[in-house]
């Protein structure tokens, strides 16, 4: 594979595809885990879809991403130089415990029926709609080497 960068071919990308590997099932873990765990049971299928859907997306990403931009799973994965601390600290805490939250609280609902359910043409409609928004993603990182997760500060002349 041709790079734009000479120095990226030296360097060993193969630590940050693991660490982007071990991420990912890790999150997808947790999805799990925020939804069930509340909801109290296993037995709820809207969910199951949807962490079937998102671990499909994390495969399909892999079998994609790695043969043609390993670097672009690596830089993703890792703390990135140059990007403001709290732009780093807002971005997990957004990412981690926002989300974790929303799921926390849909266990909760299901648990406790806090909500009428939605129709089965919204379901279908929200998992296909989740399934073509990982496929964009997955096209965009395909297709943008540069498409790293923070923005870096730029100095220009």
């Amino acid at each position: 594979m041709a790079y734009l960068d000479p120095q990226c071919e030296k360097i060993d990308h193969k630590p940050g595809v693991i660490r982007w590997i071990f991420t990912s099932i890790i999150f997808t873990i947790l999805i799990a885990a925020s939804l069930f765990l509340p909801a109290g049971t296993l037995n709820w299928q809207v969910v199951l879809v949807y962490v079937a859907i998102f671990a499909v997306i994390q495969i399909l990403d892999a079998i994609v991403l790695i043969p043609i931009s390993p670097e672009l799973l690596g830089e993703r994965s890792r703390n990135q130089s140059g990007v403001k601390k709290w732009d780093q600290f807002l971005s997990r805490i957004m990412a981690t415990i926002g989300l974790m939250t929303i799921w926390i609280v849909s266990g909760l609902d299901y648990r406790y029926s806090w909500y009428p359910r939605f129709p089965d043409w919204l379901f279908i409609l929200s998992v296909s709609m989740e399934f073509m928004g990982g496929l964009l993603v997955l096209c965009t990182m395909a297709s943008n080497r540069f498409l790293f997760a923070f923005k870096k500060n730029v100095v220009t002349l």
